[in-house]
This record gives structure tokens, C-alpha cells and sequence, in this order.
């Protein structure tokens, strides 16, 4: 909630506007990074925006990647239920 975080009315505007541009901006990185077929594309991507200020592993960044590309594969053959009841996710990243 913006207003717990302390944006008050007349900031509300342009906090939205700012985490709008956030999220634009990562989901644009992320589909190129897909689009491009390579690997390190991606991993770079996560690195500068899902780990911002700390630096994981190779191992973890590959994880996080190959759980990213399963998980888009299997979009394809969710239904409007699956996802209107959250039966989406199931694996865990270990």
C-alpha cells in the first residue's frame, strides 16, 4: 500500500508513475533477453533487475532462468480458472 509506505495524495501520482516506468522497463528487459535465445542475456537481466543490490551465484541466476523459461512454456496451456484460482505455481526453486 502506497500510503503505508508514506505517499500522500499529492505524490501518489508520480509514485505510480515511477513504479509503472520500473516495471515497464524490467518486463521490456525481459523480453528481449528472452527473445534473443541466449542465455547470458537473460542472466544479465536478472542480475541488474531481480537482484539489484546483491550478487548471487551462477548457480542461482541459472535456477531462477531455466525456472523462468519453464514457467513461460508452460503459460501456453493454462486456463482463465488455473490462474483465477492461483494454480499456477507449484514448483519450488531449491
Amino acid at each position: 500500500n502506497l500510503r503505508e509506505m508514506g505517499v500522500g495524495d499529492t505524490g501518489l501520482g508520480k509514485k505510480v508513475k515511477s513504479l509503472a516506468t520500473a516495471f515497464y522497463g524490467r518486463l521490456g528487459s525481459y523480453e528481449k533477453a528472452l527473445k534473443s535465445k541466449d542465455q547470458k542475456n537473460l542472466i544479465e537481466s536478472l542480475k541488474r533487475n531481480l537482484y539489484s543490490e546483491i550478487s548471487p551465484s551462477d548457480y542461482q541466476l541459472s535456477l531462477v532462468s531455466n525456472y523462468l523459461k519453464k514457467r513461460i512454456a508452460e503459460s501456453e496451456k493454462w486456463s482463465f480458472t488455473d490462474i483465477d484460482n492461483a494454480n499456477i505455481f507449484h514448483e519450488v526453486i531449491e
